[in-house]
């Protein structure tokens, strides 16, 4: 049977065993599982978390006798076999060594061997022995948590002449018989793809939708790490651009987007893992610096995009200390990035030529910093010091406040990051190591007024208002340009002043050890310790608002996990468990039942996740796997705490946390193959299930007097889909990676949207009581029923197209070869709307919720570099262009017209009464009569309607194009 044979009849069945799960509901035995679990958490005290931790812990070290484990956050492994290529015979005793590293082994009897423990990178990896030839293979890459396989075939020599054999590395056998999905960005790649920042370099990948949704996950379902130390913020999930070590500073970015292992935790959608680059034997310095290319930028309907005025600036440097003689080595790198106007919108002039989105207030910097030294004690430890240092500020803008007369009475954004982590690392045996890792996290967000106002330097940190001290002026306006009343704001200020802090200290320890190439696991602990501090006071303009939400707890987290890895001949298997526990450390208390005794505390959780992964090479190039987990992740510690958060504040909305809540659990399976289709192409399906439960909603009660939500765990979901993807290098210049996803997602509820909530009130026909308890109220409003959700984008397809033109390619001109050494990559994204539910201009609900979908949405961008080498120095110049196209199509629809055209605004004929102006402007007094009538004031609001229009808010961005240059020496 062929490989194409092989690969219909595998996605034959997969469709229909995915198609014939969709509508299992839960079985007797998991509700039943499912209820045991909740009694024991009930029960559960942490004398018994540690006892099961114990267990976990003893299954694990009657291995550690034998070997190690490449499941480490920033190693890998190296494995493979050696046989001779005339006889096909093992070879054992052969030596196999990393060039220009202490790291070796030899083949056994069976001619296998394997190196653990490798940091993440690209090597060169040498056989030899005694009357063969010496096989050098050149680029092989170890990834992190993945195990690369590179097999010799050594040649007889005679009379012991030496004979030297130079392979170049394949990226095929990285992670060969891995059970899960998961994607790897090396770091050349990062600098050949037409992206900035780390969502855009996900965004091309399959499965995934907006550079953070994954498999139909919500955005805070994910986990970030930096050489394996977690960044995500405990207080609002996810994680905001800035706060993670720019691309200089990358070796290498792995997703994890299914199957991940019992390692990984606090996540239910994905992992991604930053690995950051150490110094170098030798020093090495890499300075990238990028501007706005206004020049180039597209138009729409002849508008032309404004500037962002951007100037980027990148550096790293490395190498070894050279006080030091025992391997002590520095990496610093750093960005800066500062733009005038970090919303450009289309060049639109108002009737007195003002350019109406070039906003003064809509500047931003950002600037961070990373630091690691690494230091090795002795040949079999290693010490790592790593730090980040990240702070973005920016004010935000609005073209309803463009003739307020200042826009400082508009809030700036001041985001401040830290975190720190110190790792040491040793060997005990060649196949058995450990780590243990200290971490801290500081997360800090302040939003509101300068309190210095005029200070637009960006070379010192913002006092904000916060204190409504009221002698700061309130800046009146003195008309607008279009003689329309009751559009822009005239007067006041926004003085809502908001403060969080999220940061933890945290410890954790892992085991790893491997039994010759058959056995591996992984065993390890982990402690946090968290504190969420969140404080508001809501907008006034002539006293304190009464809307606040102020809290500061403490919570605590332990979690502790056990791994073991079976390989026998083409077969992997990974079984796993892991163990969490969270103390929320707070008083049980709800918005529907107070807590009075005040000694009563919110139950403490349990979790238990248990994995299971397999993999299988059912022929030679063909490669099955398939896994089943469960997923837990810690709620956002704001859904625990929150007395009310400021959009319900602006929409007399009180919105309370709730201490009680559960750990968000997803249980997900998922099957897929791998092919080889020839030598150079490669073919990877892949089919998935998951089932969403305890998700943080709200559930509304209703007042005669207020409305009222609180967060509960009443959201659920499922999930299904398939991934497919070809990768395929034509010939040196031309290689390229085409990527489908099919899904559908859906659920109860996608985002946390109280006002949204509220609107469905008004539909419902219920008791006016003092409260109404929220399941009535919800189960009449969904009737119980799942929708599609907002990131339900059906159809994805994303194309990365690479062309390389080496040294000396092309036709010469006098001597020169304007073609070589050019590197050009382009990627596209094209992908289906994303459902909406239609609504009336006044923001009510019409029909069914997500019956509508957005357009379909494309996107190509491209870097080209070229390349140049003078006097020891790499130069390289490069363009980034964005929209390369310039499509300027719909991106979105608005809800409450079904089209493009936005407007919450009455659409109105010359001749139609829309009321007069309740003062003299004498921009409307066109015949200057000193009177204002009827038709006057209608065309001045007309002319405001049409350049209101003329924005394109709702469409694709046009063109945007950058200029840079990068020095490497």
């Amino acid at each position: 049977m062929s490989k194409w044979h092989v690969f219909c009849n595998f996605l034959s069945g997969l469709v229909c065993s995915i198609k014939a799960r969709d509508d299992i509901p839960a079985t007797t035995d998991r509700k039943m599982v499912y209820s045991a679990v909740k009694l024991m958490m009930f029960h559960v005290k942490l004398r018994f978390f540690l006892r099961l931790l114990l267990v976990l812990l003893i299954l694990s070290i009657p291995l550690t006798s034998y070997s190690g484990s490449y499941n480490s956050s920033t190693y890998g492994r190296l494995a493979g076999k050696v046989i001779d290529k005339k006889t096909g015979f093992v070879l054992p005793s052969v030596n196999i060594t990393l060039v220009n590293t202490t790291k070796g082994s030899s083949t056994n009897f069976k001619g296998e061997y394997f190196i653990i423990g490798i940091p993440v990178g690209k090597y060169t990896v040498k056989a030899s022995s005694v009357g063969y030839s010496t096989v050098v293979v050149e680029d092989v890459w170890v990834s992190s948590n993945l195990e690369t396989v590179v097999n010799f075939e050594l040649e007889t020599v005679v009379d012991n002449t030496s004979k030297e054999i130079v392979i170049t590395g394949s990226r095929k056998n990285v992670g060969k018989l891995s059970t899960g999905t998961f994607h790897i960005i090396e770091q050349e790649e990062i600098r050949r793809l037409p992206a900035e920042n780390l969502y855009d370099l996900m965004s091309i990948l399959p499965g995934i939708v907006d550079g953070n949704i994954i498999r139909g996950g919500r955005s805070t379902d994910i986990d970030y790490l930096v050489d394996g130390v977690s960044i995500r913020d405990p207080l609002f999930g996810g994680i905001l651009l800035g706060t993670f070590p720019n691309n200089l500073a990358l070796r290498e970015i792995q997703i994890l987007t299914g199957g991940f292992n019992a390692d990984n935790g606090n996540a239910m959608s994905g992992i991604v893992n930053l690995i950051t680059k150490d110094g170098g034997e030798e020093w090495s310095t890499d300075i990238r610096i990028k501007n706005s290319l206004h020049a180039l930028n597209g138009s729409n309907d002849g508008y032309k995009l404004n500037s962002r005025g951007e100037n980027i600036l990148e550096f790293s440097t490395g190498g070894p200390i050279p006080v030091n003689s025992n391997g002590m080595k520095i990496f610093i790198s750093g960005k800066t990035n500062s733009m005038d106007n970090r919303t450009p919108g289309l060049n639109v002039k108002d009737p007195a030529g003002n350019n109406i989105t070039a906003y003064p207030h809509n500047q931003f910097k950002q600037i961070d910093l990373f630091g690691k030294l690494t230091y090795k004690p002795s040949s079999n430890s290693k010490i790592t010091l790593g730090a980040f240092y990240g702070n973005q500020d920016y004010d935000e803008d609005s073209w309803f406040w463009r003739y307020n007369g200042s826009y400082n009475q508009l809030p700036s954004v001041s985001r401040k990051n830290i975190f720190t982590y110190l790792r040491f690392i040793q060997f005990l045996t060649p196949d058995l190591f450990y780590e243990a890792t200290l971490e801290y996290s500081d997360n800090k967000l302040t939003r509101g007024i300068k309190k210095f106002i005029d200070d637009y330097s960006w070379t010192s940190g913002y006092e904000y208002i916060s204190d409504f001290d009221f002698e700061i002026p309130v800046v009146f306006g003195t008309g607008n340009p279009y003689g329309v009343e009751n559009i822009f704001v005239t007067t006041g200020r926004l003085d809502s002043y908001w403060h969080t802090r999220s940061k933890y200290l945290g410890a954790h320890i892992n085991l790893n050890g491997t039994v010759s190439n058959y056995f591996s696991f992984k065993t390890g602990f982990q402690a946090k310790r968290y504190l969420s501090d969140n404080f508001y006071r809501g907008n006034s303009f002539e006293e304190p608002s009464i809307y606040q939400a102020n809290y500061k707890h403490e919570p605590q987290e332990l979690r502790g996990y056990g791994k073991l890895s079976t390989k026998i001949r083409n077969a992997n298997l990974d079984v796993g468990l892991l163990v969490h526990y969270l103390d929320p450390r707070s008083l049980d208390e709800t918005i529907t039942g107070v807590n009075t005794s005040g000694d009563l505390h919110a139950e403490a959780s349990l979790k238990v996740n248990p994995r299971i992964g397999m993999a299988f090479e059912i022929k030679k190039g063909i490669i099955v796997h398939g896994n089943y987990g469960w997923y837990y992740q810690l709620p956002t510690f704001h859904s625990l705490y929150a007395d009310m958060d400021y959009d319900g504040a602006r929409t007399n909305i009180s919105i309370g946390g709730n201490p009680k809540l559960e750990p968000p659990r997803t249980i997900a399976f998922e099957s897929g193959m791998t092919m080889m289709l020839d030598k150079t192409t490669s073919f990877d399906i892949t089919g998935y299930y998951k089932k969403l439960y305890n998700l943080e909603d709200l559930t509304t009660y209703l007042s005669t007097d207020n409305k009222i939500a609180e967060y509960t765990n009443s959201g659920k979901g499922r999930v299904f889909g398939i991934e497919s993807s070809i990768n395929a290098s034509f010939t040196d210049i031309l290689s390229a990676r085409l990527s489908y996803t099919y899904s559908k997602a859906r659920g109860t509820l996608s985002f946390l949207d109280p006002s949204s909530m509220i609107k469905t009130l008004s539909e419902i026909n219920v008791e006016q009581n003092d409260i109404i308890y929220s399941n009535t109220v919800q189960e009449s409003r969904t009737e119980n029923l799942e929708y599609y959700l907002p990131f339900d984008k059906r159809h994805n397809l994303r194309t990365v197209l690479n062309i390389n033109l080496p040294e000396n390619y092309g036709p010469g001109l006098y001597g020169l070869k304007p073609f070589q050494n050019i590197t050009a990559t382009i990627t596209s994204i094209f992908e289906s709307g994303s459902p909406y539910t239609l609504q009336t201009v006044n923001g009510e609900y019409v029909g069914k919720l997500n019956t509508y979908r957005h357009p379909w949405y494309s996107i190509t961008n491209m870097r080209m570099q070229k390349f140049f080498n003078f006097a020891g120095f790499n130069l390289s110049a490069f363009l980034d262009i964005r929209n390369l196209f310039n499509r300027t199509s719909a991106r979105y629809y608005n809800p409450s017209t079904n089209s493009s055209y936005y407007t919450g605004l009455p659409l109105i004929e010359k001749n139609q009464d829309i009321g007069s102006i309740s003062t003299y402007n004498p921009v409307a007094d066109l015949n200057n009569d000193g009177i204002i009538d009827q038709s006057e004031n209608n065309a001045a609001f007309l002319r405001f309607t049409e350049d209101y229009n003329r924005l394109k808010l709702l469409n694709q961005i046009p063109r945007e194009v950058w200029f840079g240059i990068q020095f490497d020496f």
